[in-house]
């Protein structure tokens, strides 16, 4: 009874948050990845681990050698049968759980007792760390079993060496584990060790133990020896093996300190500080009893965990360092640490009270149940607070600013719903995604850094769309707009995806709106993410698209949205969207407003363009609508910059303006110094994508301009051109260089060569006097200089190099358009 509560305890609390979705984290992370190769071993057949998506054999790249390679096999027949869904994963992970409970009792019960058994079993389904991965889906709960179950059948081999089924036994798990995860290896090494130093200490007593050391470790030894040189094998002959070795140097190197730090971390958030002292308690009693000669067998039940997660992090110190989960096998160690203890507490209780059997059989149970029942008074609260902690955060505890990133799982979900198996996904690196996206969205891909290389792919793929931010770069703005000309779009949230398929433009935009969480929702899903639902919205984004892409908006997007009142820095896209419409009434009245509500308005940009409108903001800036009137001969060119410039007229503060902002503070009331160089470039509109540099005659920008500059009054110019040249490179030769003549024990002579561009191709000799002085460089190979202390250096010298001063630099090109917006005081 007691054990089918406890079992249900752990049935109960990994069934929360089962079918969640997979979003960033540990949990997010593992499912997809593992979801993601048991389904390229179902679609193609394959036995080796493949990390990829699609409908297209696994590329090589995406084959993975650094653990063992079972587990994804454990998915294949539940996947097979109940299909791909996240609560496969995790119910397979916590029927792994299961697998681990049933092996914990066995071992407990046998070298133990039944009661010590439940107590065991107990402890370990309340353990934090537990409650935090019992739906993980990793090899490390039933690795976790089968090296629980090699621990029973050595203790039962050690107590009876003709046991042959313990050693079958042994064997057995052996292989398993050794499929799973590399700790069946560290056991197998252990167990022979711990066998050789009994053998050891039977023969001091004239008895013959070493032929049971050879029988264990031929058998057991030989079993992890096949396995390991299977993978091994495998490895080499798929050409990985020098990934292998890197993978291992990678996670072996760490800072000693920083391992220690780390592993501190995570062993007071998945297990708790009173628990690690229990821990630490039982290890000085153990050494207690092996110094004294005590020790019993069964302790070394409780120590092979300790021992086999200590080497884990010897070997792989940093990977075990940035994985928290990584000390799960100290869950063991201290659930048996605990059941070993209360055992001892019980069994000193009797011995103190041995006198009076009466009060004896009262009082040692009470004092058990008073310690037990303490135990779980602390660590119950904490074991909560994970579970509900790693539901929230995917099971990545002690990450400050975790974001899940769940809006953009949703968007893989909706694009695989807009695609289907003979699709080709086209990925832009703007839009950064981990393996969670590869498994909701699970189409053919195809990675590209700039959208230039769309047009190639199309013609390859046909059937295919573009995933991406839905902010281009100022690089990418002219083939963006282009595309959208030509296709259809989507915008969810922040991603984008284009339409290849079809020629039919227009950009239909969605916002994942929270709907309403059920009682059924809050525990199987997610009792923090609500579910969401696409709603087509009309936000100033599309308007702003089909503005700059002069592509009449579909009909079933509605009106454009009039910006809120107060709000006119909003309604930039807005304003044109009408004037696409011709919509000529609301412009004006916009522009009104706009009027109204500035403090400048009407300044003349030359024939370019014109301010409409100038609004200050404080201390912060100022808001400036301009309107573009017409484009120049050949348009605006691609490199066009605007410049904006705040030139001081009376600062009330002598103390130094920040270097960033390029003002040079005067004394009060001082007239200004000449204008300073701009250093507030590429300022953008509040939607964030579309400078001025990109519009059309009749259209409206807002910029925002803020600086960081003492209290004053300031004059605010702005203008559109070209970037400055870069200054010119000085000559090699500063002009009136002398050099010594050949021969000369450094004296200076007369100019070697005139002021010039080299005529022929030589090499450039630097002469360094002792003193540590440059003489003058030399052209030509050096003539040997006897006695002389000079040090001679010969450098490349190639034709057309200018020996002499440098040139002029260039005049900065003229503005395209400029003007003066008039004085701002900076209160």
């Amino acid at each position: 009874m007691g054990l089918a509560l406890v079992v249900g305890v752990y049935c109960l609390y990994s069934s929360f948050g089962i079918a969640g979705y997979f979003l960033w984290g540990h949990h997010g992370y593992h499912g997809a990845t593992y979801m993601l190769r048991a389904l390229m071993t179902l679609r193609f057949h394959l036995f080796t681990p493949a990390t990829a998506n699609g409908f297209i054999t696994p590329p090589v790249a995406s084959y993975y050698f650094h653990h063992p390679m079972g587990y994804h096999h454990v998915l294949d027949l539940p996947m097979l049968i109940f299909g791909n869904h996240e609560w496969v994963a995790r119910g397979v992970a916590a029927a792994g759980g299961l697998f681990t409970l049933w092996a914990l009792w066995v071992l407990a019960r046998r070298w133990w007792s039944r009661e010590a058994a439940l107590l065991a079993v107990a402890v370990y389904v309340g353990l934090p760390i537990l409650c935090s991965f019992s739906v993980l889906s990793d090899p490390m709960l039933p690795a976790m079993a089968c090296s629980i179950a090699v621990a029973d059948a050595f203790l039962r081999f050690m107590r009876d060496p003709r046991d042959r089924r313990a050693l079958v036994a042994a064997c057995a798990f052996t292989a398993l584990g050794g499929f799973l995860m590399w700790e069946a290896y560290f056991q197998a090494v252990f167990h022979s060790l711990h066998l050789f130093g009994w053998a050891i200490a039977m023969r001091q007593r004239r008895e013959r133990p070493f032929r049971a050391w050879l029988r264990w470790t031929l058998a057991v030894g030989v079993t992890a020896a096949v396995m390991m040189g299977f993978h091994l094998g495998y490895t080499w002959t798929h050409q990985f093996g020098s990934d292998f070795v890197s993978s291992f140097e990678q996670r072996h190197n760490a800072a000693f300190s920083w391992v220690v730090e780390r592993h501190k971390q995570w062993l007071t958030i998945l297990y708790g500080k009173f628990l690690v002292g229990i821990g630490l308690a039982w290890l000085a009693a153990f050494i207690a009893r092996a110094a004294t000669g005590r020790a019993r067998l069964r302790d070394h039940a409780v120590l092979i965990f300790f021992q086999i997660n200590v080497l884990y992090i010897f070997l792989f110190a940093e990977g075990s360092s940035v994985h928290l989960y990584r000390v799960f096998w100290f869950s063991s160690f201290f659930a048996l640490a605990v059941t070993d203890l209360v055992w001892d507490v019980h069994a000193l209780g009797r011995w103190a009270l041995r006198a009076r059997p009466s009060l004896s059989r009262v009082l040692a149970p009470a004092l058990t149940g008073l310690a037990i029942a303490g135990y779980f008074a602390v660590e119950t609260p904490h074991a909560y607070a994970n579970l509900i902690e790693s539901r929230e955060m995917m099971g990545t505890h002690g990450l400050p600013g975790y974001n899940a990133d769940y809006t953009k799982q949703l968007f893989a979900i909706e694009v695989a719903k807009r695609t289907g198996p003979e699709d080709w996904l086209i990925i832009h690196e703007n839009l950064p995604r981990r393996v969670e996206f590869a498994y909701y969205a699970d189409r053919n891909t195809l990675n590209i850094q700039t959208l230039s290389q769309v047009a190639a792919l199309q013609k390859q793929h046909p059937k295919s769309v573009v995933l991406m931010s839905a902010d281009p770069s100022p690089a990418d703005l002219k083939v963006f707009l282009d595309l959208l000309r030509h296709h259809p779009a989507i915008r969810f949230d922040g991603y984008l995806l284009i339409d290849l398929r079809s020629t039919k433009p227009g950009l239909h935009e969605y916002a994942f709106t929270p709907q309403p969480m059920t009682a059924a929702w809050r525990f199987f899903h997610s009792h923090k993410y609500p579910p969401m639902t696409p709603t087509l919205r009309n936000n100033p984004y599309a308007q702003c698209v089909h503005a700059l892409a002069e592509v009449p908006p579909p009909a079933d997007v509605g009106a454009p949205i009039d910006p809120p009142p107060g709000r006119e820095d909003l309604g930039t896209c807005w304003f044109d969207a009408e004037v696409l419409a011709g919509h000529k009434a609301a412009t004006d009245r916009y522009l009104e407003a706009l009027r109204r509500r500035a403090t400048k308005r009407d300044v003349a940009v030359g024939d370019l363009a014109h301010v409409v409108a100038l609004r200050q903001n404080g201390r912060a800036g100022v808001d400036v609508w301009m309107r573009l009137d017409k484009l120049p001969p050949g348009g605006l060119p691609p490199d066009a910059v605007e410049r904006w410039r705040l030139e001081p007229i009376a600062v009330k503060d002598d103390k130094p303006a920040p270097a960033s902002t390029g003002v040079r503070p005067s004394a009060p009331k001082a007239p200004a110094a000449p204008p300073l160089p701009p250093k507030l470039e590429g300022v953008v509109s509040p939607t964030g994508q579309w400078a001025m540099t990109t519009r059309h005659p009749g259209y409206l920008t807002v910029e925002n301009v803020q600086w960081n500059v003492p209290p004053g009054r300031y004059r605010l110019r702005w203008e559109i051109g070209r970037p400055a040249p870069p200054p010119p490179r000085p000559g090699i030769l500063p002009p009136g260089t002398l050099a010594p003549p050949r021969g000369s024990r450094g004296r200076v002579g007369p100019p070697l060569l005139p002021t010039g561009a080299s005529p022929l191709p030589g090499r450039l000799t630097q002469v360094t006097a002792p003193s540590g002085r440059s003489a003058a460089p030399i052209v030509g190979p050096p003539a040997p200089v006897k006695g002389s202390p000079l040090q001679v250096t010969p450098t490349p010298l190639a034709p057309g190099t200018r020996i002499g001063p440098p040139p002029p630099p260039l005049p900065p090109p003229p503005p395209l358009a400029s003007a003066d917006l008039g004085e701002i005081l900076i209160p």
